[in-house]
């Protein structure tokens, strides 16, 4: 449960595998400049399918499914991920 795993490229865990094949590209930041900062350190994904950068969140709802993918750069409080987050508590179970 805590050790180190592929997320992107040859030999990617089946989890990220999942994830991405259910949500095939995040959320980006408006405005934001992460993914070009990375191409000009030549760190950016290849495809944008791919994970970009460390701390890339997958939002699942309580019946396993992805329901959200947000960029790196995108903030763990910042209301595009407190919202749907809160929309999905808000559905019955």
């Amino acid at each position: 449960m805590f050790e180190k795993i592929v997320v992107k490229g040859d030999g990617q865990h089946p989890l990220y595998r999942h994830l991405i094949a259910e949500s095939p590209t995040a959320q980006q930041q408006p405005n934001g400049s992460l993914r070009k900062t990375l191409e000009q350190h030549g760190l950016g994904p290849s495809n944008d399918t791919d994970i970009m950068w460390n701390f890339e969140k997958f939002l699942v709802n309580r019946h396993g499914q992805v329901v959200g993918r947000f960029a790196p750069d995108i903030a763990p409080k910042d209301s595009a991920i407190t919202t749907a987050i809160e929309a999905e508590l808000s559905k019955p179970a």
